[in-house]
């Protein structure tokens, strides 16, 4: 973050023929005037965050999330999209409801001097096409349940990046668990060569790193509270950390290279 600063109501009050009685009314530590601070949202956002690191940023069902933490998530994905190579002056439509990706994103995309095309995610194939193709959006953020939506406004628009988010990523683990034995059941799981997950991203030493492809990660499940029977985490034996440079999936390592090879954003 760059260095503070502030920007004053420039008013010269000998210039001012309005009158103001309600001024003599304000308490004594009322200012008059305001100094506004000069920097971007997500700066504002970052200024908090190193003041208040331990406060609540936000509840979101029963789950805390702290100014620390809320900015820790920002910044990865503030990373990741730069790796998927998004710039300053880009337009990304974010098409989501109140969920705490929704401010992650918002944040992230001001952070590297990207555009936030806001869209509501009940709007209809035709609206949100027409808004993609009005802003010349290069990405959109939305959830799981809106996937097949987006297919059909794929078809409409061309639309280089579709980034898949979950409301179960954003919960708390026995919520998780209700979430999927219900509602989460009922979404469709996309399909074929329009979705790819970079993921999971293991951290084995500085530069080293595994990953797991979706079918390995069905066999990942949680622990989900002490009170109810465990679910077993099962490993797969032939997953081995290694450097980036000898991934054998190029757009991976590519995406691994833009995302650590980078000091700063």
């Amino acid at each position: 973050m760059g260095n503070t600063a502030y920007a004053h109501s420039y008013i010269d009050e000998s210039r001012v023929t309005a009158k103001t009685p309600w001024l003599k009314s304000y308490d004594p530590e009322c200012p008059a005037h305001l100094d506004y601070f000069m920097g971007t949202l997500e700066e504002a956002f970052e200024r908090m965050a190193e003041k208040y690191p331990d406060y609540i940023a936000y509840d979101f069902m029963g789950k805390s999330t702290t100014y620390k933490k809320a900015i820790a998530d920002i910044h990865a994905c503030a990373k990741a999209l730069k790796a998927m190579g998004i710039k300053e002056g880009d337009k990304i439509t974010i098409c989501m409801p109140n969920a705490p990706q929704t401010v992650t994103i918002f944040y992230a995309v001001n952070m590297v001097g990207a555009i936030a095309n806001m869209v509501h995610p009940l709007s209809a194939v035709k609206e949100i096409a027409f808004c993609l193709r009005d802003s010349e959006s290069v990405a959109a953020i939305t959830l799981d349940q809106f996937y097949d939506k987006f297919v059909e406004v794929r078809r409409e628009v061309e639309l280089p990046h579709l980034i898949i988010t979950s409301v179960a990523d954003a919960l708390s683990p026995i919520m998780k668990l209700g979430y999927k034995l219900t509602e989460g059941r009922k979404i469709k799981k996309p399909e074929g060569d329009d979705f790819t997950l970079f993921a999971i991203v293991v951290g084995f030493a500085e530069t080293e790193y595994g990953y797991a492809s979706i079918k390995e990660m069905e066999s990942i499940n949680l622990e989900v509270a002490p009170n109810l029977p465990k679910i077993p985490i099962l490993q797969d034996m032939t997953f081995k950390p290694c450097p980036i440079e000898n991934i054998p999936d190029e757009k991976l390592q590519s995406f691994l290279s833009n995302m650590y090879d980078r000091e700063e954003i």
